[in-house]
């Protein structure tokens, strides 16, 4: 019996832990976990992931000291397929100042408060995320992924950034071994500004600058467009000259805005045939920046069940990307 018991405990010592998934929804209405997204993190622990619901009130500015994912259910509930009804988890701003916090992932989010990923702090992912305010990452080895940056500015000053698939307006990049591939960069007045050479790939630029811009002397340019007056530099499969009409399809001027036109010069343009831009590639941009969860389309339950067989029902789930 005795080695029995010994047995057992080792087992249970060496089983790995599961992150758990809590539920965030500041309506007092609806049941979850918690209300307060703050109070979801301090009792979250390292790994967990936190589903935060859709709201018409912010959840307000929230600090992370440990390794999360934060989820919600996309931005632009106009163009969501699973309804308006739902809104949008508005977050004021993460803060991010502990190394504890690196690893951490945001997904699904509009964050409007104006966010700084400090240095020290590493391997932060940024997906399917709608900025209203301003980014600034200080920190190694961060990933922009799926993002729609609405008018606001972007720095990167940390090391070793990817940033992909993603619609950015107004860029510095000074940090080494950045690379940007797969986006629509709009410069507007010439806000691009760059040091130590990074890579923009399979990209599309739009300025009203001419040649001369600033912008354009210390990064490096492969397979890129430029609409507008921005001239890229010759070769490396650039081409410039082009209007805004030929690349983009009509629309209002929201994510749906930056897909191709018919007969889009960015069409198969990029290496084996690829589209340009952001909704090309391997991880092209999703509309409305719906996180990869399943969504619950049909529940069907009987109204009275008998003590005998217990509660039956079914489920219909849609998969998503």
């Amino acid at each position: 019996m005795m080695k029995s018991l010994l047995f057992v405990a080792l087992v249970m010592i060496q089983a790995p832990l599961h992150a758990a998934t809590w539920t965030v929804d500041n309506n007092p209405a609806r049941p979850a976990n918690f209300q307060n997204l703050q109070d979801a993190v301090a009792a979250a622990a390292d790994g967990d992931t936190l589903l935060i619901a859709g709201s018409n009130t912010s959840y307000g500015i929230v600090t992370l000291d440990k390794r999360l994912i934060l989820k919600g259910p996309g931005y632009f509930p106009e163009n969501n397929v699973s309804g308006a009804a739902a809104g949008v988890a508005k977050v004021g701003a993460p803060v991010m100042t502990a190394s504890a916090a690196s690893g951490s992932r945001f997904e699904g989010l509009e964050i409007t408060g104006s966010t700084t990923v400090a240095a020290g702090v590493s391997q932060i992912v940024f997906r399917r995320v709608r900025f209203t305010a301003n980014l600034t990452i200080q920190g190694s080895a961060c990933m922009v992924v799926q993002t729609y940056f609405d008018g606001v500015w972007f720095t990167v000053s940390g090391d070793n950034a990817v940033i992909a698939n993603s619609r950015i307006s107004g860029v510095e990049l000074t940090g080494n071994g950045i690379t940007v591939d797969q986006c629509v960069i709009l410069t507007g007045g010439g806000q691009m500004t760059a040091s130590n050479l990074p890579v923009i790939r399979n990209s599309i630029i739009v300025s009203n600058l001419g040649a001369a811009g600033a912008h354009t002397a210390a990064v490096a340019f492969e397979n890129c467009l430029g609409v507008g007056r921005l001239s890229l530099p010759v070769g490396n499969g650039n081409t410039s000259g082009l209007t805004a009409e030929q690349v983009f399809a009509s629309g209002p001027d929201t994510d749906a805005r930056y897909r191709l036109a018919e007969a889009s010069p960015a069409m198969g343009a990029g290496p084996g045939g690829t589209d340009l831009g952001m909704f090309g590639g391997s991880n092209p941009y999703v509309l409305s920046g719906i996180p990869a969860l399943p969504r619950v389309t049909a529940l069907r339950a009987d109204a009275v069940v008998p003590d005998s067989t217990g509660l039956k029902f079914e489920v219909e789930v849609e998969a998503r990307d």
